[in-house]
Parts: C-alpha cells; structure tokens; sequence
C-alpha cells in the first residue's frame, strides 16, 4: 500500500505549496481545506479504473491523475459557485500529474532495466 501513501501525499503536498504560496496558512485544516476535493477525486478514479489491483499501471494511474483533477475542479466549483482560475487548472494538472504518473514511469523503467539486466545475465550464464 506504499503507492496509496505516495499518492496521498502528492496530492497533500500541492495542497499544503499552494496555501503556503498564496495565503501563507499552513495548518492542517487550512490545507486539508484545499486537499480534500481533489482526494475525493482520487478515491473515487481509483475505485473506478480498480488502481488497487495494478497500482503501478501507468494507464490506470493517468486515469486516476486525470479524475483526480476533474472531480477536486468540480467539488470546488460546486462548492464556490464559480469555475476555477485557468492558471488553477494547470498548476493542479502538472503538479499532480508529475506525481500521480511519474512516479509510475520511474517505476515502470527501473523494472524493465532490471528485466533486461536478468535477462542478460541469465545469457551470459549460459
């Protein structure tokens, strides 16, 4: 369940950079404030696309960035009665894509240069 935390704590991490950059209130319920929409999203794209049974899957994890986003985007819109910021929008996609993803690709690359390093030492042994 390491990837669960790992997630996670992305998804904390933008919400605690972007209090600390615009409001300067880093308490936990000031950032639990901004972060609880877009887990909310999280959780739901992961039971959705079933993240628990390939959760290094780099598909199912572009899914789950990308419901991520789009349910936190809605539950704020509902909530303030207006859309997001444009600039919102995209700091939320980048940032939480170059975690909820890209720690799937490092993932996805170390496996293959270990498959490829057993692989080739499984050659040299024969």
């Amino acid at each position: 369940m390491a990837w669960l935390l790992l997630d996670v704590a992305w998804i904390a991490l933008f919400a605690l950079l972007g209090r600390e950059s615009h409001e300067g209130d880093t308490a936990a319920l000031a950032v639990l404030g901004v972060a609880w929409p877009f887990l909310a999203g999280y959780a739901a794209s992961a039971l959705i696309v079933g993240l628990r049974r390939r959760p290094r899957a780099i598909g199912r994890g572009s899914a789950v960035w990308l419901g991520t986003v789009a349910g936190g985007m809605a539950i704020r819109t509902v909530l303030e009665g207006r859309l997001p910021e444009t600039a919102f929008i995209v700091v939320a996609l980048v940032f939480t894509g170059a975690g909820l993803v890209g720690w799937r690709i490092v993932a996805a690359l170390v496996c293959r240069r270990r498959t490829a390093a057993a692989a080739a030492a499984a050659a040299d042994a024969d």
